[in-house]
């Protein structure tokens, strides 16, 4: 079935809905993305949980609430992302969509920003469609699990290859209505779940605070889910190993191949900074399921820090020399995964250790 004839069913089945609501609270209702676009086929679906500015209430059509949110009325696309990225707003004091441009930035760290400049490859929209100044003054006159429930028939439709959760209310509505809770990638940070051939992701609202540090360090777990893969796949294992281990100061992230990585910035005269030099531990599996350790550099690093590497891993006899690779170290695929994650844990303290002395020289 063509994509726009299920949209127009599932409209007029949403409006039938939602005016009763409109009516009885007093407030108007939209989505957000313009929905009729003839091209339309998003891999992306971003959901908070209700539109943020309020607008009193009228009966809609089925067609009028596919033409999305009223201030894109009249707008080409060319204005509509001028407006979600960079038009200023005296009133709110700010430039663009706060949502827009946190979500670009997340993509951005792994060079997926570009979904965000065609209006055809993603869609903003919310969980509940009637907009109020802040999530707490939804009535509760609003039934949000039936409101609930279009969002998910949205999803179906749509089908993307990733649907972003903004903040927690998004999130347990979500796991409300399709009755299961998400699995916790990182804590409090980052979880997901699958639906139908979409990976659903809830992070924190990016309207809140959100790090630039934690932006870059969720985002090749979500970027990797738009290729369908083996990647997104491998990220997945390595998170219970990542859980695990205390990283001993190290800045640590999972790279777009599904390998952990934990990096020390070197120290120069009591500064620790990255241009000083970098020591890297990477973890990751290999084609036969063994965890693979490889050893990365940057800067004057001398021989001594490989010769500590590897008489610690000849020490542990867990990671052996791989002679065939440069600086490789391969655990068997029966090791225990608390035995894997102690025994990084030690390498890390060592190379911690190690890196208080000033490089590079």
């Amino acid at each position: 079935m063509n994509i726009q004839k299920e949209l127009i069913d599932w409209a007029k089945e949403t409006v039938e809905i939602y005016n009763p609501m409109a009516q009885t609270t007093g407030l108007g209702y939209y989505t957000q993305s313009i929905l009729n676009r003839e091209n339309l086929k998003p891999e992306l679906l971003i959901l908070g949980i209700n539109p943020g500015e309020f607008r009193e209430s009228i009966t809609i059509t089925g067609s009028e609430l596919l033409q999305g949110n009223p201030c894109f009325k009249g707008m080409d696309d060319k204005e509509i992302l001028y407006e979600l990225s960079e038009k200023p707003d005296k009133k709110k004091r700010r430039y663009g969509w706060d949502l827009w441009k946190k979500v670009f930035k997340l993509l951005n760290y792994s060079q997926k920003g570009e979904i965000l400049r065609d209006l055809d490859r993603f869609v903003i929209s919310n969980m509940i469609f009637f907009g109020t100044e802040n999530e707490g003054q939804i009535p509760r006159e609003i039934d949000s699990n039936k409101c609930a429930q279009q969002t998910l028939k949205l999803i179906d439709i749509l089908k993307p290859k990733v649907v972003l959760l903004l903040g927690t209310k998004s999130k347990s509505l979500f796991e409300t209505v399709i009755k299961t809770k998400l699995i916790e990638l990182e804590s409090n940070n980052l979880s997901y779940c699958r639906r139908g051939d979409s990976i659903v992701f809830a992070i924190k609202h990016t309207s809140r605070f959100y790090s630039n540090a934690k932006l870059k360090d969720i985002s090749p777990i979500i970027c990797s889910a738009f290729n369908y893969s083996t990647d997104f796949e491998e990220i997945i294992r390595m998170i219970p190993l990542k859980q695990l281990v205390n990283s001993q100061d190290s800045n640590q992230r999972i790279d777009s191949k599904g390998r952990i990585v934990y990096t020390y910035w070197c120290n120069n005269n009591g500064n620790y900074k990255e241009e000083n030099g970098t020591i890297s531990i990477g973890v990751g599996h290999d084609k036969d399921d063994k965890y693979i350790l490889s050893i990365l550099t940057k800067g004057n690093h001398p021989e001594e820090l490989l010769v500590l590497v590897n008489d610690y891993c000849d020490k542990a006899g867990l990671f052996k020399r791989d002679n065939s690779l440069n600086i490789r170290y391969i655990a068997d695929a029966k090791v225990d995964i608390k035995t894997i994650a102690k025994n990084i844990e030690g390498l890390l303290s060592k190379i911690k250790s190690y890196r208080e002395k000033d490089y590079p020289q």
